[in-house]
């Protein structure tokens, strides 16, 4: 039969298992001082009580007498006591002592241990924020935890030696009891609690002291006690027969209901108890005091001077029967207490082995080796590691050579748990950390020796061993070396090899990290703990993520969707599938090839989990909902019109036939890119200017569709469906857009997908991304990075205009001119105020005409059209792409451009030098006629050149102030005007100098008077160089202003001759001097012609066109 406190004990120890224990466990790593002290080897004092002192307790306060005294050995307040041992004193501050009953203080059978391990282990489920950070995870210390409680009082070693003994009767004993008996005294009833069968089974059997100072407690709870009872009388009565300070009362009941910050501080502590929900119920502060003076007299008044006087007597003991040379031969002579080893290594709790021997046949008090292991013992309880150091080392080689192996086990794991404490507590090596490694390893040997009931002693030493070295290499072998030896034990090896990975870690040890840490997992979901294990695969993953291992991210991420799939977690498992997916996507260039088998796996679990969410209802799923998940990969290649479409309105019919055909020259309303130059560099554009051509390519009118282009691409190797694709915009409700048709993706294969997409309001339109239906079952979306994201923007009126020419020649003779007229059409919805024209080879190959720009100026109303008049040169051998941009601002201040672009080659043409030049002599009205002496090359080895006949030879001054007359000298003789290829001819002519200019108008004089000034500029800033791109040397000027008429550019007029006599030219020899030596001088007149007056700027353009 159950006692009612024990069922709901079971069932509130149930209750915290389901629910999880939030609590934060002991680390060994945190504050391994601490851990050995509190948990592992802690001080322990037993408690014995009466059946009706338990009964007042449990009544009153819903708790156990251990429960309601373990905050108050030193854990709600902590206590400094002062300790004497080696002869010294010295002060220990944060002395804690656990309280036990006495029918607990036996060591718990390994079924039952590893039952309450596993329960404290599942307790602590991983939460999603938990990383790699500290060496030991909240399971792993709730595990050894419970590990560690469980091996107290082991019969191997006296550890658990009981510092004192708390005897609790209850004032409800001094009724009557139910046979008329009279009253019991409490005096009695502390002497039957005395008595040695209420003390622990190893304290009955002598492998402990039953004599540990006692402590007698008197329960009083007012409504049980029998009324009129007088506590000060009771006192005087216990104090005159014991030790005053050892004797208590304590008040109980006296209050009802629970108060929660009393309630919280029951539950702290190294082991927090299972406490029913109404723990603590009536404790009020008073009682807290009276139990804080309880648990401070029982520590202060008992057990430290109960330890300090023990151990001084045995320690007097040791020295008599140790010291001198006769006690040092009889250990020589000593016999091994061989039947020791089946008596300790039987089954815990029997005393008896096979052969019906006690275990006081083998080491009990009366031995000399147990009273030195029980000095260590209390020497480590009081905080003398030294001390505790050098009694464990004189005792091993007896137990080792007594074949007592799990006795020396125990001896050398304290040895090095001293020494480690030691190391802790002053700071300084007592022993070397390899000295104490080499203890742990004696004691995990011999552990293991002893049987395989000590298995989780050895566990046990070996991770204690793995704190001591952690940082180094080895303290993860020597783990996975135990962990391996020791058969397994699933949950044990899980969790030890989850340690040594991090252990490895703490090492360097990185890539060792990662394995063992993926065979931990693998272990855990082998032993039915699939979210420890899921827990394991997440914290390698960042480890392997980017250092090309794929195969293994792959793996882990797919068992980890399947993993959180089988535990319910739907939307995990699709975040897991979504990231194998996105880095099958992501990396397909440089990661490792993936089967065809395994790919359809993982599509077909990714499947079934979609499946399992949405169902069939996949049209209408919010984009928030969708799996964003890169399959196939989705980008978005632009959003544009029709080449060469005017604007019009969707579903109007409306369009311009007349304009926008393609012709020779070739346009666009986009420029085209070319090696490396951009429209704006090749056109001279500025930074300054407004904006790039082909801007308005992000304008839109309402209501006009446009085509948004998309490329989808297939990246695993099987084919896969995708449905219902449409864009997903900022603001959906500015635009309409169509729906794909159903596609088929091969493997690997990538398809263009055009898209309807049409304003319904003005504002600014942004592809965001995309959503589409995998295989008909996957809902998936995909968000386009913000700064790749495609934008056009839609409004009321646009300008938009287009260009169209004539085919132009494309090859052309040096020096050959043609005179395309370009066509304008003002295609958009509003007036264009101004035309302003940007072109390639700027004064070199292309000029517009001054009549072409005051065309340019004028207004072009909705559906106009202008001729715009350009002239176009060959004006060196090669290959040339010459282009215009043409940019139009419209009334509303937008800006529209047209691009054209041709390519033209150039083959070698007519070479105009001039060979000499002759005396001076005068002329009419003090004019100067120089003799000039020219020769004309054809250097075209296919066409032939017909000279001007009314004269070929014109030329102009520097000052750009008109043609110079030119009167022959010596006719050409019939027949000889026309060239052929490669043929030479000369021309001599007389140049009136200071005469009448002549109003004759260049064909190349636009060109001319550019490179004419392109001349001067560079030959004043260089001494020796090229005009432009022509290739001809430019001779140093001087910069006398008063010789700057004397420099001369000559001008041959020609065509070609036969059926090509529609091509003319005209060939330069720019920037020549016509002086001589013998010229004379000629004196100035006093008056001055108005014939010889210099022509202004604005004559001079109306007379030859000069720009």
């Amino acid at each position: 039969m159950f006692h009612p406190r024990d069922v709901v004990l079971m069932g509130s120890m149930v209750q915290m298992v389901l629910r999880g224990n939030t609590m934060t466990h002991m680390a060994i790593d945190a504050d391994s001082e601490q851990w050995c002290q509190d948990l592992a080897f802690s001080a322990t004092a037993v408690v014995v009580a009466t059946e009706q002192a338990k009964e007042v307790v449990w009544q009153a306060h819903r708790m156990t007498i251990p429960q309601l005294l373990q905050p108050f050995g030193g854990y709600y307040t902590p206590m400094t006591v002062q300790v004497r041992t080696g002869g010294r004193s010295r002060q220990v501050e944060g002395f804690r002592i656990r309280f036990l009953a006495t029918e607990d203080a036996t060591q718990v059978p390994e079924s039952v241990a590893q039952d309450q391990s596993s329960k404290a282990f599942a307790a602590c489920v991983p939460q999603g924020d938990q990383t790699l950070g500290g060496t030991s995870p909240p399971w792993f210390d709730a595990w050894l935890s419970s590990e560690v409680a469980s091996l107290a009082f082991s019969d191997h070693e006296c550890i658990s030696q009981p510092l004192a003994t708390v005897l609790v009767a209850s004032t409800s004993a001094l009724e009557p009891t139910m046979d008329d008996e009279g009253v019991v005294d409490p005096i009695e009833a502390f002497e039957q609690l005395m008595h040695e069968a209420n003390m622990p089974p190893l304290a009955r059997r002598g492998v402990l002291d039953p004599d540990a100072a006692r402590m007698k407690v008197l329960v009083h709870d007012p409504s049980r006690a029998p009324p009129g009872l007088d506590l000060d009388a009771l006192l005087n009565r216990m104090q005159s027969n014991y030790s005053p300070k050892s004797c208590f009362i304590l008040v109980v009941g006296e209050g009802q209901d629970p108060i929660p910050d009393i309630q919280a501080l029951f539950r702290r502590g190294p082991i927090t108890p299972a406490l029913d929900e109404r723990a603590a119920a009536g404790v009020q502060w008073s009682e807290i005091d009276d139990l804080q003076r309880l648990g401070t007299a029982i520590v202060t008044e008992c057990a430290v001077p109960w330890a300090e006087r023990k151990l001084a007597e045995l320690d007097d003991n040791i020295s008599q029967k140790r010291k001198g040379f006769r006690n040092a031969f009889s250990r020589f002579l000593r016999k091994p207490n061989l039947p020791g080893t089946e008596v300790i290594s039987g089954p815990i709790g029997s005393s008896q082995n096979v052969q019906g021997r006690s275990t006081a046949e083998g080491y009990t008090l009366s031995s000399l080796e147990w009273q030195i292991r029980l000095a260590g013992d209390l020497a480590f309880h009081l905080r003398d590691y030294t001390q505790a150091l050098s009694y464990y080392r004189q005792v091993t080689p007896d137990f080792k050579q007594d074949h007592q192996w799990a006795v020396a086990a125990g001896a050398y794991e304290m040895a090095a748990v001293a020494a480690w404490l030691a190391h802790i507590s002053t700071g300084g090596e007592v022993v070397a950390v390899s000295e104490m490694s080499r203890y742990m390893d004696n004691a995990v040997e011999l552990y293991q020796k002893a049987g395989p009931r000590f298995y989780r002693q050895a566990m046990r030493s070996a991770i204690i061993q793995s704190a001591i070295l952690r940082g180094r290499t080895d303290s993860p072998q020597k783990l996975l070396k135990t962990n391996g030896d020791i058969p397994d034990a699933g949950l044990r090896c899980a969790l030890l090899l989850e340690r040594a990975a991090r252990l490895q870690r703490d090492a360097g040890q990185v890539r060792k990290m990662c394995f063992h840490l993926v065979l931990a997992g693998h272990t855990f979901n082998k032993a039915g703990y699939k979210q420890w294990a899921l827990a394991c695969y997440k914290a390698v993953v960042p480890e392997y993520a980017g250092k090309g291992w794929t195969h293994i991210t792959d793996h882990l991420l797919f068992t980890m969707a399947k993993q959180t799939f089988a535990l319910g977690h739907t939307t995990r498992s699709i975040a897991y599938f979504t990231d194998l997916f996105n880095s099958i996507t992501l990396q397909k260039d440089v990661r490792s090839t993936i089967s065809v088998g395994k790919q359809h796996n993982y599509l077909k679990g990714f499947l079934y989990v979609l499946r399992s969410r949405y169902g069939k209802e996949l049209g209408d799923v919010p984009v928030d909902d969708r799996v964003a998940v890169i399959l196939p990969k989705v980008s978005v290649d632009g959003v544009s019109t029709t080449v060469g479409d005017s604007v019009h309105r969707a579903g109007s019919g409306q369009m311009d036939a007349g304009v926008g055909r393609c012709d020779p020259m070739g346009f666009t309303n986009r420029p085209i890119e070319t090696e490396v130059e951009s429209w704006g560099s090749i056109c001279g554009l500025s930074m300054g200017t407004d904006r790039a051509p082909a801007d308005d390519s992000g304008v839109v009118l309402v209501g006009q569709r446009v085509c948004a282009t998309l490329v989808v691409t297939n990246p695993l190797q099987i084919p896969i469906e995708v449905t219902d694709l449409r864009l997903d915009f900022e603001d959906p409700f500015l635009v309409d857009c169509s729906v794909a048709d159903p596609i088929r993706l091969e493997g690997d294969q990538m398809v263009t997908v055009a898209m309807n997409v049409t304003p319904k309001a003005t504002g600014k339109i942004v592809v965001t991304g995309a959503q589409w239906v995998l295989d008909h079952t996957a809902p998936c979306c995909w968000t386009c990075p913000k700064d790749q994201r495609v934008s056009v923007t839609a409004v009321d009126s646009m300008p938009l205009i287009r260009a169209s020419t004539p085919g132009v020649q494309g090859e052309l003779l040096v020096g050959e001119l043609k005179h395309p007229i370009i066509t304008v059409a003002n295609v958009g919805t509003e007036t264009i105020t101004k035309l302003e024209w940007f072109y390639s080879h700027q004064d070199k190959a292309i000029a517009i005409s001054s009549q072409g720009k005051e065309a340019s100026a004028q207004p072009l109303a909705v559906g106009a059209t202008v001729e715009v008049p350009f002239t176009i040169r060959g004006h060196h051998v090669g290959h040339h792409r010459v282009r215009l941009a043409a940019r139009g601002i419209g009334v509303s201040g937008r800006i529209t451009w047209t691009c054209l672009e041709r390519d033209v080659f150039v083959h070698p043409g007519v070479q105009l030098k001039l060979a000499g030049v002759g005396s001076p002599k005068a002329g009419p009205r003090r004019a100067v006629l120089v003799p000039m002496r020219c020769l004309v090359t054809n250097f075209s080895p296919t066409h032939t050149i017909v000279l001007d006949q009314s004269g070929p030879i014109d030329v102009y001054p520097s000052s750009a102030l008109g043609a110079l007359q030119v009167d022959e000298a010596l006719p050409i003789p019939a027949g000889e005007e026309r060239l052929g290829p490669g043929k030479s001819l000369q021309l001599i002519y007389w140049v009136t100098s200071g005469g009448a200019y002549s109003s004759m108008v260049s064909e190349g004089g636009d060109f001319l008077l550019n490179e004419a000034k392109t001349a001067q500029h560079l030959s004043a800033n260089r001494k020796t160089k090229t005009l432009g791109d022509l290739g001809l040397p430019v001779p140093s000027v001087k910069k006398d202003a008063s010789k700057v008429s004397e420099h001369y550019h000559i001008v041959l007029n020609w065509k070609l001759d036969g059926p090509d006599d529609g091509r003319v030219g005209q060939s330069f020899c720019p920037h020549v001097s016509l002086l001589h030596p013998g010229r004379p001088i000629v004196v100035a007149e006093s008056g001055r012609s108005p014939r010889r007056t210099p022509l202004d700027s604005n004559t001079l353009k109306t007379l030859t066109g000069f720009v």
